[in-house]
């Protein structure tokens, strides 16, 4: 029996190949609630897909779900890649994950988070077709980065799996496919699920999957913030104020405190990235980043 129970649409002509991802992490339902809005509209004829294929799976880890937790024994959205004798719900629920992510042209995973803001898009490379795909969603911000800062900030005293940083969009892309996740607001945020709604409509017209279905509303990108930095979090600590999301930080500015009452600050001016006040020891804290000089894509 499968764990995620994917449905996939098939259009008369060829295409790109489309995956989309809902609650990847348990607690963040707007994808799931999308996801099935869509698939509603496809199975009355509202939405037709001419060509091409979508493949939607619209809870990815659905104990997690039920549970109204991000996971059950780790970070779905981290090691993500086969294992030979998965023991942990999230390795099961992996190698299901893993094929489509192979057979994949473009992944579309959608998210929410835990503090405030507006929704903004995770991207590769910047200047690249993925960016340009990733302005057509409608993200108020582009993040980039976030794999290389990863690596670059790990636990220093712990040796460091080369899987490590490999989520969803890593994954997919190791086998050439263009991958974004899209944060779509905070996880009760009532407007979150239209945010991801839009998003797939936007992916479906921009990919050429459907016939006169509308671009919708997409404003581009406001700006575009290239992650530098991880901070991950010891015993104890805690944030010098209630930091927001993308709020501006200057060099040498305190942030936190760590479990020994140290100072953590920033090396240089820029942008605090998602703050999680209540994240477990060993994982992320924070994130610190700066913004690239254009947000726009330079593919013509």
């Amino acid at each position: 029996m499968s764990l995620i129970d994917p449905v996939t649409y098939t259009g008369a002509e060829p295409g790109k190949r489309l995956l989309v991802l809902g609650a990847v992490h348990g607690n963040e339902k707007c994808g799931t609630f999308a996801i099935q809005r869509i698939i509603r509209e496809i199975e009355s004829g509202d939405i037709k897909i001419a060509r091409g294929s979508v493949t939607f799976v619209p809870i990815c880890n659905k104990a997690a779900f039920d549970a109204d937790v991000r996971y059950i024994d780790r970070n779905l959205n981290r090691f993500l890649v086969p294992h030979s004798n998965p023991t942990l719900n999230e390795e099961k629920i992996g190698n299901e994950l893993c094929p489509l992510l192979e057979q994949c042209d473009v992944l579309l995973d959608l998210h929410s988070y835990t503090v405030g803001g507006d929704p903004f898009v995770f991207i590769g490379a910047p200047d690249t077709e993925e960016h340009i795909f990733a302005n057509c969603l409608g993200g108020a911000a582009g993040i980039t980065g976030w794999a290389k800062a990863y690596a670059a900030s790990g636990r220093e005293s712990v040796p460091t799996d080369p899987d490590e940083s490999t989520g969803t969009t890593e994954y997919a892309r190791r086998f050439g496919a263009m991958g974004v996740t899209l944060e779509c607001g905070q996880h009760r945020d009532e407007n979150a699920p239209a945010v991801a709604y839009q998003a797939i409509r936007n992916a479906l017209n921009y990919l050429g999957l459907c016939d006169d279905l509308g671009a919708g509303a997409s404003p581009l990108m406001s700006r575009l913030i290239e992650v530098k930095r991880v901070f991950f979090r010891g015993q104890g600590g805690d944030f010098t104020k209630g930091w927001k999301h993308l709020e501006p930080v200057k060099k040498g500015e305190v942030i936190a405190t760590d479990e020994h009452h140290e100072p953590l600050s920033v090396p240089d001016d820029g942008y605090l990235i998602l703050p999680h006040r209540d994240t477990h020891a060993g994982t992320e804290w924070f994130y610190w980043g700066q913004a690239r000089v254009s947000a726009r894509p330079k593919i013509a």
